[in-house]
C-alpha cells in the first residue's frame, strides 16, 4: 500500500498553522458507519518537551520579496529561535516529570472509547519520529475496517503568556466497502493522497497564564514557578480538544438528499 509524502506534510502544516478550534473538514459519512466494524487509532506526539513559538519577521513581504530580504527573515528567525530555546530551557526543567503524550493517549482513548460504532478497542502511543514508513506499515498490518492518526503538538505562545495544544485528525478506509466514502476517491484503491481520507479536521486550544509581562520576564516567572500553571493549561487544552474531536466524529457527514 503507497502513501505518499504528502500525508507527513499536511500533519506538519496543520501543526504549525492551526489557529482556530475547528478548521474546514471532511465529516464521516452517516452512510458509512455501517461499514465500519473495528477501527484502529494511533496518537502520535513526536516531541518530548514543550516547544515555543516564534514569530516570522515577514522583512521580504515589506521588501517585495527577493534573495536579500529572505535572508534576512532566515537570520532573524534563526536568532529568535537560538533566544527562545534559551529561554524554554529552564521551563522545561519543570517538566521534567510530566509526560504529556501519554496523558494525551488517556484523554482521547477515553472519548472516543465512548463512539461504539467506532469500534476502537485501544488508542495507541506513537512517540517516535518514524515517517512515511510508519503510515505504510500500520496501515499495511491493520485487520481493522479503518485507521485513524492523530497528530498532537503543543507549545508556549511567542510571549509566553499562553500555551496550544494542537491535533490533526485523518482517518483512512482499510475495508473495500469505505472506499466509496472517501474525500474524492478515485479508481484507484491505493492510498495515494491526503484527500484518500473518509475523516479529516484539525483542533486547536489555547490556555492563557495570566501573566502581564514581555517575553523574557513571563520566561523568568514561569523558570522561577514549579510548573504546575503550565501542567495545567497543558490538560485543560487536551480535555477539551479531546471532547472537540468526539463530538466532530459523531456529528457525520449529512446524507445527501
Amino acid at each position: 500500500m503507497k502513501i505518499s509524502t504528502t500525508i507527513l506534510a499536511i500533519f506538519a502544516t496543520i501543526l504549525m498553522n492551526a489557529c482556530a478550534t475547528v478548521k474546514p473538514n471532511n465529516h464521516i459519512d452517516l452512510t458509512a458507519r455501517p461499514f465500519i466494524e473495528k477501527s484502529d487509532a494511533y496518537v502520535m506526539v513526536p516531541q518530548d518537551e514543550l516547544y515555543a513559538q516564534i514569530k516570522n519577521s515577514n522583512v521580504s513581504t515589506f521588501m517585495g520579496g527577493g534573495l536579500i530580504p529572505a535572508l534576512i527573515d532566515a537570520s532573524v528567525d534563526n536568532a529568535r529561535t537560538k533566544k527562545a530555546e534559551e529561554l524554554i530551557g529552564t521551563i522545561n526543567n519543570k517538566l521534567l516529570e510530566f509526560d504529556y503524550a501519554n496523558y494525551a493517549q488517556e484523554e482521547i482513548e477515553n472519548k472516543l472509547g465512548g463512539v461504539s460504532w467506532l469500534g476502537l478497542d485501544k488508542v495507541q502511543l506513537e512517540r517516535k519520529r518514524e515517517g512515511n514508513d510508519f503510515f505504510v506499515s500500520t496501515m499495511e498490518n491493520s485487520q481493522a475496517s479503518a485507521v485513524l492518526y492523530l497528530a498532537v503538538g503543543y507549545s508556549l505562545t511567542p510571549d509566553f503568556d499562553a500555551v496550544t495544544t494542537k491535533v490533526a485528525a485523518l482517518m483512512f478506509p482499510k475495508s473495500e466497502g469505505l472506499m466509496a466514502f472517501r474525500e474524492k476517491p478515485k479508481d484507484s484503491k491505493k492510498l495515494n493522497e491526503t484527500n484518500d481520507n473518509i475523516y479529516r479536521n484539525t483542533f486547536s486550544n489555547t490556555v492563557n497564564l495570566g501573566l502581564m509581562g514581555d517575553r523574557e520576564e513571563n520566561a523568568a516567572t514561569l523558570a522561577n514557578s514549579d510548573g504546575q500553571v503550565i501542567r495545567d493549561a497543558l490538560l485543560e487544552n487536551i480535555e477539551v480538544i479531546a471532547n472537540a474531536i468526539r463530538a466532530d466524529i459523531e456529528l457525520g457527514e449529512p446524507v445527501e438528499e
